[in-house]
């Protein structure tokens, strides 16, 4: 079964490109297909766990209105006072976190923490996502929460992290998945040039009945 954690290791597990390549891919590919005159909706999902079975299961879309401006989107920017206009001065314990990826769009704020191989989530980084996302609400920012990750993502513990709590008021993360961003990406017309520079990637995306749940 082929996943996006294949096109990951490429050329080799040793000699690959980093995560930052690949935030700055999907940054790029957001703020150009923003313009390009087609809805901007890429499918999320929460991760059902249930014993030794697990899913990816539907819940919304991560939707950019409007033409997105090159300020409004930031790739591993600090928070800093003055990072978005509203906020003046940040908790010491916010300082110098670098989410992987903002867009700040009028008074919602989209935060995405990408991942691609070698790194984890970890529960202090959650923790402190979800701090950043309450004190920018208490500001008066709407505010979501993405994780975007290979469906065939090698750390386990993660899936453990985000996976769906149906007693919670609401999930802290959705999941975006990186098969599912590239099949959207695949069926925009004309296709994205940024796109096209990765070559025929369909083997990694196009098998989800496969991935879409273990």
């Amino acid at each position: 079964m082929s996943n996006a954690t294949d096109l990951f290791i490429q050329p080799s597990r040793d000699h690959r490109s980093s995560e930052s390549f690949w935030t700055s891919f999907f940054a790029l590919s957001l703020l150009t297909e923003s313009r390009a005159g087609l809805p901007l909706r890429i499918p999320a999902f929460q991760c059902v766990i249930e014993g030794r079975h697990g899913r990816f299961q539907p819940d919304g879309e991560l939707i950019v209105s409007r033409p997105l401006q090159r300020r409004e989107v930031v790739v591993e920017g600090k928070i800093r006072a003055g990072f978005l206009p509203q906020i003046s001065s940040v908790p010491n314990e916010l300082l110098d976190l670098r989410p992987d990826l903002i867009l700040s769009i009028d008074d919602s704020t989209i935060i995405v923490e990408v991942k691609t191989v070698g790194h984890k989530l970890g529960s202090y980084q959650k923790n402190c996502y979800e701090e950043l996302a309450h004190f920018l609400r208490g500001h008066g920012y709407e505010v979501d929460l993405y994780y975007l990750m290979s469906a065939g993502h090698e750390n386990d513990r993660d899936f453990d992290l985000l996976q769906y709590d149906s007693s919670a008021p609401s999930p802290s993360f959705k999941i975006l998945l990186w098969e599912k961003v590239f099949q959207w990406l695949s069926g925009r017309s004309p296709q994205s040039a940024l796109l096209e520079s990765l070559g025929d990637i369909a083997e990694y995306y196009r098998s989800d009945e496969q991935y879409m749940s273990w």
